[in-house]
This record gives C-alpha cells, structure tokens and sequence, in this order.
C-alpha cells in the first residue's frame, strides 16, 4: 500500500442502509438491528453509550434501547481507526484487539472478502458474546472471535470494567471521572501467544486498542514477532498522566523499521515502501497564521534565501483527502509523473509531505524545503506529532487590519488566462472570528521551543532584524538575499497564477499598518473589540483608535 492508494482509491462502499432497517428483541433479549442486506447486527442489553448523552436527539416514538443500539452501530461501523490509513484489501488477514462489540468488524470483514480472515479479539465475556454474534453470524467463514484480555504477561490478572468500552487493565484509565469501576479476572495473554495459539502466521494490519496497555504491550513482544506484521494501528490515548504516549509507540514502531503517522492520537506503522523515511528526524520549516497576516510576504522572503525552497500553499497538512495529483503539479510546476512517484513511494502523508516538497527543493537547487500554508496554525499538533523536530512561525497582525483584507478576499482570481475582480464581500463577524480562532490555536503553542510569533508589523518595519531572528531560530545563516526578495523570480513566484499575492513580491511597504482606522466604521470598531479585544490586547496591540 502506497500514499498513492489512499488518495486514489479509497475505500469502496459498504453496503448497508440503515435507513432501511429494522429494530426487535430476539428471544434472548438482544437488541438487534436487520437489514436490507440480510445482515443482523446485535447490541448490548442496556448498553447505555448512547441513552445518557444523547437522549434528547431520540427520534419520537423510538424507545431508547433502539436509539443507543442504532447510534451506537452507525458511529463505530463508520469509525475509520483500522480503515483511516490503511487500505483493507480482499485477502488480507486482519487482527483487531479490542474489538468491542464488533461494529468496526464488520466493515472490515466486508472489505477483506471472502478470502480475507479478521481476527477480533475481546476481553469482557458479555460482550464478546455480542462479537461473536455478529461475526459469526454475518462472516462465519471469514471471522473468528476470541475472549481474551491482551497484555504483557501471560496468566490470570484483575481487569477493571467501567461499561461500554471502558474496560482495560489499568484502574486509573478506566476509573477517570466518576465512572463506576468494577473488577474481574481474566485471562491475559501475549501477542506472540495468541497469534502462536491461533496459527496466525502473517498479519497485513494489527490493531491495538486496550485503553492504557498499548506500550507495555509492545514493549513485551520478542524481536522476530515485528517481522510478520505488515502494519499497525495503535490507540496512544493514555500514560499514567492521561496524556498521549503517541511519539513512545511511534519510537517503538520507528526501530523495527516502519514508517509512522500520527493522527488523532493513533500511531500507524507500514512497511517502507522503499528506504525507512528520514521524516522524524528531518528539520522542516512550517509557516502558518490567520490569512491575510503576512504569510506569504514571509515565505517569498524565506524563498529568497539559498538553502530554503518555501512554495506556493500546498494544503498539505490540511486534509490528504483533498490532495490534487493535477492540482499539486501545475502549483508547483512540476510534472505529474514526480506527484505520482512521490506518492508511490510513500507510505502516509508525512513521507509524501517530505519527499514531495523535498525533490520540489532539489529542483530549485536548495537543501532545505519550507511549507506556507495559513491554516497550517490549525494542525500544530499533527505537525509536530509528525515532523518532532520541525520548526514553525506562527505569523501575527493587528486583527482589525486581518478583518478588513478578510471580507473582500479574495479579491482577484485567475479566470481565462486574465486576472478578474471577485467582489466579495464576507460577513464582517464571521471575519473577526476567523481571526480569533486561528491567532488562538498557534497561542496555545506559544511556549514550544518550536514554535516563534513574528508580528506583521515588526517585519514590515525592521525586516533585517525580524529575518535575522527568523533565520537563527530556524538554524541557517544570515544572506542579504532575503531582503532582496523583489529582485528574484521564478516558477514558484508566478503571480498570474495567484493573483491575490502579488504584493508580497514588491518592496516591502508599512502603509497597510493601521488601515483599519479608515476602513472600519465605528460600529465595526466597537464590535471587533466586543469580540476580540482581549486577545487583541493580549498579543499587545493598543486600544485607542
């Protein structure tokens, strides 16, 4: 499986049309749920996931016993924690453990087909007697359940059940809030034992969830057991703190040879598809802030130096769904023949960030490749949970200046071959919050070594000062070439393509310091301070009109 797989292919549909099904209690008292497609999904009697959150979303005349089971089955059938970086191929063999009542399952049993075989391994007897219902009784050629609890040692241990899926070996990750704990003993076995017990020889993708054990785990495995294992996907949710343990497990995956992403507090590990990735020991440049603040003033001035390649916006960080084979080559002018190859050669998203952006920087003959990106303020933390050793500058303005460029951008677009006017006009408020979001997401990183706040108006007003302290935090030397950024060009500074950039490339101007006293009415002056004054103060910009 290549990054190039996930971004063209997808997964294909699963066919079930919940709309279409209908709810009884079988003989046994199982909630259950038929459909259209002959396949019967059972839940946990009084299983309350869903009764106490989300009661007052019940569709009139449903009782709650069927709104938790049918709320409960649409959330964790669509749940994408083995399916979100992998791609599940018919014939594969699947290990799940922590599987719960078997929802996810089933989506995967679906996709591996009937040549596939899923392994769904769960700890709590009531509920593996739900796990073997709906496997057995969907995919009985295909799945097979298995109660055991999963950890370090072999033997019988106390286990701690909290309801629902909030049952593990460890009381403080069950026990958080005012969760009722009760306990049991359960037999608990190895990975390298279950899979030996069971005759699994080779897994394509083993997933881990077990609520606080996952690195334990790991840790126990013997050295030959990673050989057989062709990708993991982790849940890093808990330390003994509740915080995540995503980069130890990444760490651990990292040294059998496996490339890494973090996402959403999962790790996921594949085989190379080439050489092991430099990814999380390589040092990227990120630029990133609320739009309209001076970002791309910045990166054509990072651009200007000899050893940083900084592009156009890519939107990589942003959502790989959205990732445009055609798009990324005409913005960066390469071939699409170097998009696909990157993307064949990856794994994840941050081996393709890494090798794409990186041969777009060998082509301009720099080492060092810089991603701009405004909303890349939004993703610090899979920024740094990606690229640790990546640095950030998180670009600040006056957001009474940021408002007034916001709701008239974009003002121009390329249509035709021809620059054309947009008149635009955005809601004023929703311009204002905007900026509070963004500005708010990078502050709450402010004390990260990583990160830097360069303000707008100091790199308009002492640019040599702002870029010498830019350049010592990012580690390259001092060149007067980035203050000479308008005498430089290139097919990354092509403004037909990006019609509203344009002044980035002129010499630097302080005149659009302070616009917002003429471009503001009073009213909107008194309602961004409503909104934002405190933040706006906080950053240390002045009151007074």
């Amino acid at each position: 499986m290549s990054f190039l797989d996930l971004i063209s292919s997808g997964q294909p549909p699963v066919p079930y049309d919940q709309g279409g099904s209908s709810f009884d209690i079988d003989e046994q008292g199982m909630p259950r749920l038929s459909f259209r497609n002959g396949r019967i999904v059972y839940g946990l009697p009084g299983n309350q996931a869903f009764k106490s959150r989300h009661a007052k979303e019940k569709p009139s005349g449903q009782s709650l016993e069927e709104f938790s089971v049918r709320e409960d089955f649409a959330a964790r059938f669509a749940k994408e924690k083995l399916t979100r970086r992998y791609l599940c191929k018919p014939g594969d063999t699947i290990v799940e453990v922590g599987a719960y009542l078997g929802y996810h399952s089933m989506k995967v049993a679906e996709l591996i087909g009937p040549e596939g075989r899923l392994y769904a391994i769960e700890m709590v007897p009531e509920v593996f007697e739900v796990l073997k219902r709906n496997l057995e009784g969907n995919f009985a050629s295909r799945c097979a359940a298995i109660l055991s609890a999963i950890g370090p040692k072999n033997g019988s241990q106390e286990a701690f059940l909290g309801g629902a899926q909030a049952n593990g070996l460890r009381r403080e990750v069950i026990a958080r809030g005012k969760r009722q704990v009760n306990t049991t003993t359960v037999q608990v076995r190895r990975l390298d034992t279950l899979l030996a017990e069971n005759q699994i020889r080779s897994v394509d993708l083993l997933s881990l969830q077990l609520n606080g054990t996952e690195l334990e785990t790991l840790k126990s495995l013997p050295l030959g057991f990673y050989d057989n294992v062709g990708a993991f996907a982790i849940a890093a949710n808990y330390d003994r703190t509740k915080q995540p343990i995503s980069h130890e497990i990444a760490d651990i995956l990292g040294s059998h040879g496996y490339d890494i992403e973090i996402f959403d507090n999962w790790v996921y590990g594949a085989r190379p598809l080439g050489e092991p990735s430099s990814v999380r020991t390589s040092s990227p440049i990120f630029v990133g802030g609320c739009g309209r603040s001076g970002t791309t003033l910045l990166r054509v001035m990072l651009d200007s130096h000899p050893n940083i390649c900084c592009g156009p916006e890519s939107n990589l960080l942003i959502d790989f769904k959205a990732t445009s084979i055609v798009g990324l080559a005409e913005k960066f002018a390469v071939d699409e023949g170097c998009v696909r190859r990157c993307a064949a050669q990856s794994t994840y998203r941050p081996q393709f960030i890494d090798a794409f952006l990186g041969s777009v920087a060998r082509r301009q003959g720099k080492a060092r490749w810089a991603e701009k990106t405004p909303r890349n303020v939004r993703e610090l933390k899979y920024l740094f949970d990606n690229f640790p050793n990546a640095r950030f500058i998180h670009v600040l303005r006056d957001g009474r200046d940021v408002t007034c460029s916001l709701r008239t951008h974009p003002k121009f677009k390329a249509f035709g071959g021809e620059i054309v006017p947009t008149g635009v006009r955005h809601d004023y408020v929703d311009c204002v919050d905007r900026w509070v979001k963004d500005v708010s997401m990078g502050l709450e990183w402010r004390s990260d070594q990583r990160v830097l706040e360069v303000k707008y108006e100091d790199l308009v007003s002492a640019p040599r000062a702002e870029m010498q302290r830019i350049l010592d935090f990012v580690g390259e030397p001092w060149d007067e070439s980035v203050l000479a950024h308008t005498t430089q060009n290139g097919v990354l500074r092509d403004t037909t393509k990006y019609p509203n950039n344009q002044k980035a490339n002129e010499s630097i101007k302080k005149d659009s310091i302070g616009r917002w006293r003429a471009d503001l009415s009073g009213d909107e002056q008194e309602l961004f301070m409503e909104r934002a004054g405190d933040l706006l103060v906080e950053l240390g910009y002045e009151r007074r009109k």
